[in-house]
């Protein structure tokens, strides 16, 4: 099973890195606890012995993540897990301590240059405020705003705000119990979050019911599939994908953003010279659901024009950002003369998962008539960033594979034609 899912081990694998109770262990090793272990100061008591230890957990967890997948979601969710193990262990009912040091470890590995920003808050606020342990609660209720400012992309930002509640909920239950309800109302907090990223990491790429009028898929009973790719084009992907569907001569379809083209409108030209499709993925990759109607009709007509401008082609296809859509969106793509068109395989590059997770997600599921799905830019909200090297690496060994299975890989257009030629033999 971990073989499989390489994530899943790696969250497991950090958990359990967590549980261990490094402060029960080094009591039980050395039970005259002495003294210059402990360095105590104003709203802190520090063991240095259990402070490597925890410090050493988070490095250990990060680095798995590093070594096995490679990807910053793959370690920002291995250092969640160490932090959760590490307060919540499963091993022992103990409290895990202010998990400080955890967290310091995490971030050498997974943001060192947050480090230095972070110690300077911290010896300000200690050198100046006369409540000694706020200046603790402050800096860690700060690292998502470092990581905003050194690292500029949100899943930084998403792990910092999870990290920072996680740490100052336990700081703030070392400091007072009185805090009880202010505990109770962040632990909510918590798990509301971690539920509703959890939904949307479930269903975001699926779509969501099963309208007769949308592109989900071809004909079933025929060897062709579509390669298509969201979000782009990106300078750092595109042109390498680019040059691996020239060497294996396949053709894909592009869902292209409209503030991507104007940013990069060469690459644009070249999917076009290359003989791709070209799809409207809006301007700007807004949620259009809930959007007021008259700004989803700007989002597409902008694209639409930017694209035309640019390349010369007025796109037919439409792919509503994160597969989300209303009736209303439905009513505007028809107007506007669009095909609204979906997926049936999502390759979940958008989580970051390695390029083996990707490749034996196509090819395992994978049948005639499926879309497949891709992405060339994007992060986990934004429509930019993001780590795709994954997808680069898997790119070339999916489409080997599709062959090896009979099946052709082709652009939508190609799949609609031949599904219509299909249906119209069907009728004679």
């Amino acid at each position: 099973m971990f073989a499989r899912d390489t994530f899943l081990f790696v969250i497991l694998v950090a958990y359990l890195l967590g549980s261990l109770p490094s402060e029960i262990i080094l009591k039980a090793l050395n039970n005259n606890e002495k003294n210059f272990l402990t360095w105590e100061m104003p709203g802190l008591k520090l063991n240095y012995l259990a402070f490597l230890v925890n410090t050493l957990k988070g490095i250990a967890a990060v680095l798995l993540a590093r070594l096995l997948i490679g990807t910053p979601i793959a370690m920002a969710l291995a250092s969640l897990a160490v932090l959760i193990g590490h307060y919540w262990s499963f091993l022992a009912k103990f409290r895990g301590g202010t998990g400080i040091g955890v967290l310091f470890g995490v971030l050498i590995v997974f943001a060192p240059t947050v480090l230095p920003y972070l110690i300077i808050i911290w010896l300000t606020l200690y050198l100046t405020v006369t409540n000694k342990y706020a200046s603790y609660i402050v800096t860690t209720l700060s690292l998502p705003v470092v990581l905003w400012q050194v690292k500029r992309f949100d899943l930084y930002i998403l792990f910092g705000m999870v990290a920072a509640l996680l740490v100052s909920y336990h700081l703030i239950g070392e400091e007072c119990s009185r805090k009880r309800r202010f505990r109770q109302f962040t632990l909510v907090f918590i798990i509301t979050s971690l539920i509703t990223v959890g939904f949307f990491s479930r269903y975001v790429y699926r779509g969501f019911g099963t309208q007769i009028d949308m592109i989900r898929h071809g004909n079933p009973d025929l060897p062709y599939v579509a390669i298509t790719f969201d979000d782009g084009p990106s300078p750092a992907y595109t042109p390498a994908i680019l040059d691996i569907l020239a060497e294996h001569n396949v053709k894909a379809t592009f869902f292209m953003i409209g503030r991507h083209v104007e940013m990069y409108p060469d690459i644009a030209r070249r999917i076009a010279a290359e003989g791709h499709d070209i799809g409207n993925h809006t301007y700007s990759h807004r949620s259009l659901v809930p959007l007021h109607p008259d700004k989803v009709l700007e989002e597409v007509i902008h694209c639409e024009e930017i694209i035309h401008s640019v390349t010369g082609i007025t796109p037919v296809f439409f792919r509503p950002p994160r597969g989300v859509y209303s009736q209303t969106v439905r009513d505007i793509v028809t107007a506007r003369n669009y095909t609204l068109c979906l997926w049936t395989i999502s390759s979940q590059d958008w989580r970051e998962i390695s390029s083996r997770d990707i490749t034996t997600r196509i090819l395992s599921h994978v049948t005639g008539g499926d879309i497949l799905l891709f992405h060339d830019s994007g992060n986990i909200i934004s429509a930019e960033g993001g780590y795709r090297y994954n997808t680069l690496q898997a790119l070339p060994q999916i489409i080997t594979g599709l062959q090896e299975k009979g099946l052709i890989p082709v652009s939508m257009q190609e799949l609609l034609i031949i599904k219509g030629l299909t249906h119209v033999e069907e009728e004679m």
